[in-house]
């Protein structure tokens, strides 16, 4: 399983809030790789995150075994700026092409203001939204209600 968490790696400081972040995500065309988590055993390494869009596997173009840290070739091509085995986080890395395939949400502790801003974008993208159920370590499909 491979997400790409809003917030947890390089983001466009022009972004307003995480609709506009999960709009920037799905709408950029520039960059050719993204660099996301690839979970280990269901379970997600990255703690801040609490939202983020699950990455098609087959999208994986390069896997490293910790955070490698990374920054955009002029092609819009990702490189790693250190070593694998060098990074403190704790979570594994990969550069993948941006072909998501829904939301997720990996916390119940969400803003209603989060919420909605996932559920407007959920409804103008056509978008599924999961919940990384830390229980099972598997992906449940939710629908957030109109009141959040």
């Amino acid at each position: 399983m491979v997400i790409r968490w809003l917030g947890a790696f390089n983001t466009n400081r022009k972004n307003r809030g995480l609709y506009s972040a999960l709009c920037f995500e799905i709408e950029q065309s520039r960059r050719k790789h993204v660099a996301a988590e690839r979970l280990r055993r269901g379970r997600s390494m990255i703690r801040h995150a609490k939202v983020g869009l699950l990455v098609r596997n087959s999208a994986i173009v390069k896997k490293f075994r910790s955070d490698v840290f990374s920054e955009y070739n002029r092609n819009g091509t990702l490189r790693k700026t250190r070593a694998q085995d060098v990074a403190w986080s704790g979570h594994t890395e990969v550069f993948c092409r941006p072909e998501y395939l829904g939301v997720v949400l990996k916390s119940t502790k969400i803003s209603q203001t989060a919420l909605r801003a996932v559920q407007k974008f959920a409804e103008k993208y056509n978008a599924p939204v999961f919940f990384l159920n830390p229980g099972t370590r598997r992906l449940d499909r939710i629908k957030i209600n109109q009141g959040g």
